[in-house]
């Protein structure tokens, strides 16, 4: 996961970022796949250790050469943080 946006606006902060990566249906690679899927996210402080995050974004899977339309589609994130900032 790559991701950007360390800007704060008060209490909030936006960032965006995107997930990708490669695999395959078989031990012997005769079915790649490759996927990603970017995302935005917004991040909100609700206490001093604890923040809370919603986002969204689309997953792309690319198939053997072929798209895969069944897996595609839009993807919804609920993020916890816990620690020192």
């Amino acid at each position: 996961m790559a991701q950007g946006g360390d800007i704060t606006y008060g209490s909030t902060r936006p960032s965006f970022g995107t997930g990708r990566g490669a695999g395959s249906t078989s031990y012997d690679w005769e079915d790649p796949f490759l996927v990603v899927e970017p995302e935005a996210l917004v991040t909100l402080n609700v206490a001093e250790h604890f923040r809370i995050g919603f986002g969204g974004g689309y997953r792309f899977i690319e198939a053997a050469g072929r798209r895969n339309d069944d897996l595609d589609g839009f993807t919804f994130k609920l993020d916890f943080k816990f620690g020192i900032f």
